[in-house]
């Protein structure tokens, strides 16, 4: 409900300036006399300002949809044959692996046979494993790496980030 409200608003805000600009170019072309102009200017805004409410509502109704479709994608447990055949969406099993726990403790060598050679090595310390491309709503999309810290040899602390 608020998103139409919204896109009300936005519709009425934008028509205003929709009028006065078709007036002044219906006046730079000499588009009939001034009173013709004044009616033909407020039809034509109307019009405009309702194909924009409706491309508006349009898209935001699509894209509420899209953000709903996509909301239940990103908790999923960790799955072994879905992490390394489904690389584009590991984001899904990500906070499985750091709310559970999974990696911590492990060595660095278990770690790779569990999650794969395809990691991205930032230090000695620090690998990463690329997460896909988080959907972000109607701002696109984040791409997400993995990151885990090795201290010993051993997995002490993963965490999640955007790049």
């Amino acid at each position: 409900m608020i998103f139409i409200v919204l896109s009300v608003i936005i519709t009425i805000i934008l028509s205003i300036p929709i009028y006065f600009i078709l007036k002044w170019v219906l006046k730079k072309i000499k588009v009939g006399n001034n009173k013709n102009r004044k009616y033909f200017t407020l039809f034509s805004s109307v019009i405009l300002s309702l194909l924009l409410f409706f491309v508006v509502c349009k898209l935001t109704i699509w894209s509420f949809i899209f953000v709903i479709l996509n909301s239940d994608k990103k908790d999923k447990p960790f799955n072994v044959n879905e992490w390394q055949t489904e690389t584009e969406y590991r984001y899904t099993m990500s906070n499985d692996i750091i709310d559970k726990n999974l990696i911590i403790g492990k060595t660095k060598d278990e770690v790779i046979a569990l999650l794969g050679n395809d990691f991205i090595e930032y230090e000695k310390n620090h690998i990463g494993y690329s997460l896909g491309y988080v959907v972000d709503g109607l701002l696109g999309s984040n791409h997400a790496i993995l990151d885990i810290y090795i201290e010993n040899d051993t997995i002490y602390k993963v965490s999640e980030r955007d790049e």
